[in-house]
């Protein structure tokens, strides 16, 4: 599968239909996977901690555990 910036991806496990966002550096070896833990919010508010500091050099997963 070839990604690329922005492509949004669901793990499904368990009746879970869980989104992955990715972002970042698709020419990077090198994918850092950001884990949200759980309810009452969404990886996605993060993406700014981490638009500047780490995507230029890396690939980012943005993984939302079940809502």
């Amino acid at each position: 599968m070839l990604l690329t910036e922005g492509d949004m991806l669901f793990l499904k496990h368990k009746g879970a239909s869980m989104p992955v966002l990715v972002r970042g550096n698709f020419d990077s070896d090198v994918i850092i996977l950001f884990l949200h833990g759980g309810a009452g919010g969404t990886a996605a508010s993060h993406i700014e901690d981490f638009k500047e500091m780490v995507e230029p050099e890396y690939i980012v997963a943005y993984w939302d555990q079940r809502h």
